[in-house]
Protein backbone atom coordinates (compact mmCIF):
# COMPACT_ATOMS: atom_id res chain seq x y z
CA UNK A 1 0.00 0.00 0.00
CA UNK A 2 2.88 2.35 0.77
CA UNK A 3 4.41 1.82 -2.70
CA UNK A 4 1.06 2.37 -4.35
CA UNK A 5 0.34 5.50 -2.33
CA UNK A 6 3.82 6.90 -3.07
CA UNK A 7 3.40 6.10 -6.77
CA UNK A 8 0.03 7.83 -7.02
CA UNK A 9 1.37 10.86 -5.15
CA UNK A 10 4.26 11.19 -7.62
CA UNK A 11 1.87 10.77 -10.57
CA UNK A 12 -0.24 13.61 -9.18
CA UNK A 13 2.84 15.80 -8.73
CA UNK A 14 3.97 15.08 -12.29
CA UNK A 15 0.50 15.84 -13.69
CA UNK A 16 0.46 19.13 -11.77
CA UNK A 17 3.89 20.15 -13.09
CA UNK A 18 2.97 19.26 -16.67
CA UNK A 19 -0.28 21.21 -16.40
CA UNK A 20 1.55 24.25 -15.04
CA UNK A 21 3.96 24.07 -18.00
CA UNK A 22 1.02 23.58 -20.40
CA UNK A 23 2.43 20.23 -21.51
CA UNK A 24 0.17 17.40 -22.55
CA UNK A 25 0.12 13.97 -20.91
CA UNK A 26 -2.03 11.26 -22.44
CA UNK A 27 -2.27 7.70 -21.16
CA UNK A 28 -2.96 5.66 -24.31
CA UNK A 29 -3.02 2.12 -22.94
CA UNK A 30 -2.71 0.12 -19.73
CA UNK A 31 -1.84 -3.59 -19.63
CA UNK A 32 -1.78 -3.69 -23.42
CA UNK A 33 -0.60 -6.54 -25.58
CA UNK A 34 2.06 -5.70 -28.12
CA UNK A 35 2.42 -7.89 -31.21
CA UNK A 36 4.63 -8.04 -34.23
CA UNK A 37 5.93 -10.68 -36.60
CA UNK A 38 9.38 -11.44 -37.90
CA UNK A 39 10.04 -13.48 -41.01
CA UNK A 40 13.10 -15.74 -41.09
CA UNK A 41 13.34 -17.51 -44.43
CA UNK A 42 10.00 -19.25 -44.86
CA UNK A 43 9.14 -19.09 -41.16
CA UNK A 44 7.04 -16.29 -39.69
CA UNK A 45 7.46 -15.83 -35.95
CA UNK A 46 4.84 -14.11 -33.81
CA UNK A 47 6.33 -11.85 -31.14
CA UNK A 48 4.13 -10.88 -28.20
CA UNK A 49 4.52 -9.02 -24.96
CA UNK A 50 2.48 -6.99 -22.51
CA UNK A 51 3.37 -3.42 -21.68
CA UNK A 52 2.13 -2.09 -18.36
CA UNK A 53 1.50 1.41 -19.70
CA UNK A 54 1.90 3.41 -22.88
CA UNK A 55 1.63 7.14 -22.49
CA UNK A 56 2.69 10.28 -24.29
CA UNK A 57 4.21 13.45 -22.94
CA UNK A 58 4.60 16.24 -25.49
CA UNK A 59 5.03 14.05 -28.57
CA UNK A 60 7.20 11.44 -26.81
CA UNK A 61 5.67 7.98 -26.63
CA UNK A 62 6.75 6.17 -23.46
CA UNK A 63 6.43 2.41 -23.10
CA UNK A 64 6.56 1.69 -19.39
CA UNK A 65 7.12 -1.47 -17.41
CA UNK A 66 6.57 -1.41 -13.66
CA UNK A 67 8.94 -3.36 -11.41
CA UNK A 68 8.72 -3.96 -7.69
CA UNK A 69 12.48 -4.44 -7.42
CA UNK A 70 15.35 -2.22 -8.45
CA UNK A 71 16.72 -1.55 -11.92
CA UNK A 72 20.41 -0.75 -11.97
CA UNK A 73 21.73 1.64 -14.61
CA UNK A 74 24.07 -1.09 -15.89
CA UNK A 75 21.01 -3.27 -16.57
CA UNK A 76 19.56 -0.57 -18.81
CA UNK A 77 22.65 0.28 -20.86
CA UNK A 78 23.47 -1.76 -23.95
CA UNK A 79 27.15 -1.24 -24.79
CA UNK A 80 27.37 -4.07 -27.30
CA UNK A 81 24.42 -5.53 -29.19
CA UNK A 82 25.91 -9.03 -28.95
CA UNK A 83 25.92 -8.93 -25.14
CA UNK A 84 22.29 -10.08 -25.10
CA UNK A 85 23.58 -13.59 -25.84
CA UNK A 86 25.99 -13.69 -22.91
CA UNK A 87 24.99 -11.14 -20.26
CA UNK A 88 21.95 -12.13 -18.19
CA UNK A 89 22.03 -8.67 -16.57
CA UNK A 90 20.66 -7.21 -19.80
CA UNK A 91 17.32 -9.02 -19.60
CA UNK A 92 15.52 -5.79 -18.66
CA UNK A 93 17.13 -3.95 -21.59
CA UNK A 94 16.15 -6.74 -23.95
CA UNK A 95 12.56 -6.64 -22.68
CA UNK A 96 12.31 -2.87 -23.08
CA UNK A 97 13.84 -2.92 -26.56
CA UNK A 98 11.49 -5.76 -27.50
CA UNK A 99 8.51 -3.66 -26.39
CA UNK A 100 9.71 -0.68 -28.42
CA UNK A 101 10.36 -2.89 -31.44
CA UNK A 102 6.92 -4.53 -31.25
CA UNK A 103 5.24 -1.16 -30.73
CA UNK A 104 6.89 0.42 -33.74
CA UNK A 105 6.78 -2.64 -36.02
CA UNK A 106 3.31 -3.64 -34.89
CA UNK A 107 1.60 -0.89 -36.81
CA UNK A 108 1.80 2.02 -34.41
CA UNK A 109 3.02 4.95 -36.51
CA UNK A 110 5.84 6.74 -34.76
CA UNK A 111 5.38 10.49 -35.17
CA UNK A 112 7.64 11.77 -32.43
CA UNK A 113 10.19 10.31 -30.06
CA UNK A 114 10.03 6.86 -28.47
CA UNK A 115 11.22 5.87 -25.01
CA UNK A 116 11.02 2.50 -23.33
CA UNK A 117 11.71 2.30 -19.64
CA UNK A 118 11.02 1.06 -16.15
CA UNK A 119 9.39 2.69 -13.17
CA UNK A 120 10.56 0.84 -10.08
CA UNK A 121 8.44 1.07 -6.96
CA UNK A 122 11.56 0.96 -4.78
CA UNK A 123 13.12 3.88 -6.64
CA UNK A 124 10.11 6.02 -7.51
CA UNK A 125 12.01 9.29 -7.18
CA UNK A 126 14.20 8.20 -10.12
CA UNK A 127 11.16 8.44 -12.40
CA UNK A 128 11.25 6.62 -15.71
CA UNK A 129 14.58 4.83 -16.13
CA UNK A 130 14.95 4.43 -19.88
CA UNK A 131 16.96 1.87 -21.78
CA UNK A 132 19.99 3.38 -23.49
CA UNK A 133 21.84 1.87 -26.42
CA UNK A 134 25.30 2.44 -27.81
CA UNK A 135 24.21 5.83 -29.17
CA UNK A 136 23.48 6.83 -25.52
CA UNK A 137 20.42 8.84 -26.51
CA UNK A 138 17.48 9.10 -24.15
CA UNK A 139 15.14 7.83 -26.85
CA UNK A 140 15.01 5.09 -29.47
CA UNK A 141 14.99 5.83 -33.17
CA UNK A 142 14.86 3.88 -36.41
CA UNK A 143 18.62 3.22 -36.29
CA UNK A 144 18.47 1.59 -32.84
CA UNK A 145 15.36 -0.44 -33.70
CA UNK A 146 16.86 -1.62 -37.00
CA UNK A 147 20.03 -2.71 -35.21
CA UNK A 148 17.97 -4.47 -32.55
CA UNK A 149 16.00 -6.21 -35.30
CA UNK A 150 19.22 -7.56 -36.84
CA UNK A 151 20.38 -8.88 -33.45
CA UNK A 152 16.96 -10.38 -32.71
CA UNK A 153 16.93 -12.03 -36.14
CA UNK A 154 20.33 -13.62 -35.46
CA UNK A 155 19.18 -14.87 -32.05
CA UNK A 156 15.97 -16.38 -33.44
CA UNK A 157 17.79 -17.92 -36.40
CA UNK A 158 20.11 -19.70 -33.97
CA UNK A 159 17.19 -20.71 -31.75
CA UNK A 160 15.37 -22.38 -34.64
CA UNK A 161 18.48 -23.92 -36.24
CA UNK A 162 18.12 -27.72 -36.02
CA UNK A 163 21.90 -28.19 -36.04
CA UNK A 164 22.33 -26.12 -32.86
CA UNK A 165 21.69 -28.15 -29.71
CA UNK A 166 20.02 -26.76 -26.61
CA UNK A 167 22.44 -26.98 -23.72
CA UNK A 168 22.18 -26.09 -20.07
CA UNK A 169 23.84 -22.88 -19.02
CA UNK A 170 26.98 -23.07 -16.92
CA UNK A 171 25.73 -20.07 -14.93
CA UNK A 172 23.34 -21.66 -12.42
CA UNK A 173 22.30 -18.20 -11.15
CA UNK A 174 20.44 -17.71 -14.44
CA UNK A 175 18.21 -20.65 -13.48
CA UNK A 176 16.85 -19.09 -10.29
CA UNK A 177 13.89 -17.37 -11.94
CA UNK A 178 13.56 -19.63 -14.98
CA UNK A 179 10.09 -21.04 -15.51
CA UNK A 180 11.60 -24.20 -17.05
CA UNK A 181 14.18 -25.12 -14.39
CA UNK A 182 12.16 -28.22 -13.46
CA UNK A 183 12.40 -29.50 -17.04
CA UNK A 184 16.19 -29.49 -17.05
CA UNK A 185 16.49 -30.72 -13.46
CA UNK A 186 17.78 -27.48 -11.99
CA UNK A 187 14.68 -26.93 -9.83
Amino acid sequence: LKYLNDFLQLELEQATKLTERKQSWIVHDLETELKSTMTLGERTILLKGQADRIDEIDNTIRIIDYKTGKAEDRELKVNNWFDFNTDANLNKSFQLLMYAYMYERGGKPLKGLLQSGIITFRELKSGLKTVKTISDKNHLGKEELNTFEKQLSEMLTELFAPEVDFIQTDDVDRCKLCAYKEVCNRG
